[in-house]
């Protein structure tokens, strides 16, 4: 299935003739329906499962990562996908904690394996265009380090508040005679989405004022050259 997933997303922007391409394309689409309808049953146990089913967000994820990797290559829209990315976000977590239908979870996990890659794609690929190649190493790794001390701090806030808001019931929960309420933690989340669109937008904006052509291909140059200060 991986190996499907890899020559579905990385081939194609290596063949250069479009109906060469197409069929391509169209041969290995079948060859991976036929192979879905191969193990449809195994798929649907496995999509019962919950902890299984939560893996649909790294599958959806290994799938679009290079798809949205060569369309910035090719297009660019950086900005604009960190955008429609944060917006997805808010999407998943809304469907997945505020409503009870099994179609709309499903949405949001799909959902959030685009936000992933689409957004991560965008954001590494921008900071070459923002910041000047003499100190690109040290803007990786300063990016790496900021997003995993962001997210331990973010899970240990997350799981604080959870229990600060379960308070009065928290023996309870502890003891497996409740369970713990995650409303307040997903408002949380979803607030932390709209903050995001709002960062993307003035992203965007900044791109339009400073030219560091966050919306052209890659290898393209800004009208006005950029700034890269």
């Amino acid at each position: 299935m991986f190996i499907s997933y890899f020559l579905f997303s990385a081939v194609p922007g290596k063949i250069a003739n479009k109906k060469q391409k197409i069929v391509f394309l169209a041969i290995l689409f079948a060859l991976f329906t036929a192979y879905i309808c191969e193990i449809n049953t195994q798929l649907q146990l496995w999509l019962q499962n919950g902890p299984k089913t939560t893996s649909l967000i790294l599958v959806v994820t290994i799938l679009f990562a290079p798809i949205f990797g060569d369309f910035i290559d090719k297009k660019g829209k950086a900005a604009s996908l960190m955008v429609i990315g944060s917006l997805l976000l808010i999407f998943a977590h809304a469907s997945l904690s505020l409503s009870n239908n099994i179609y709309l979870a499903y949405m949001g996990l799909l959902s959030f394996g685009v936000a992933f890659s689409m957004v991560s794609a965008a954001i590494w690929a921008s900071v070459a265009k923002i910041i000047p190649e003499s100190h690109l190493g040290t803007a990786y790794a300063s990016m790496f380090t900021l997003q995993n001390w962001g997210l331990g701090l973010f899970f240990w806030g997350i799981g604080a508040l959870l229990d600060f808001a379960n308070r009065e019931n928290i023996d309870a929960i502890r003891s497996g005679e409740a369970n713990y309420d995650y409303t307040i933690p997903i408002y949380m989340l979803m607030i932390s989405g709209i903050i995001s669109v709002f960062l993307a937008v003035g992203l965007k904006r900044a791109d339009l004022k400073q030219g560091y052509g966050l919306e052209l291909p890659s290898g393209a140059v800004a009208p006005n050259g950029g700034s890269k200060n």
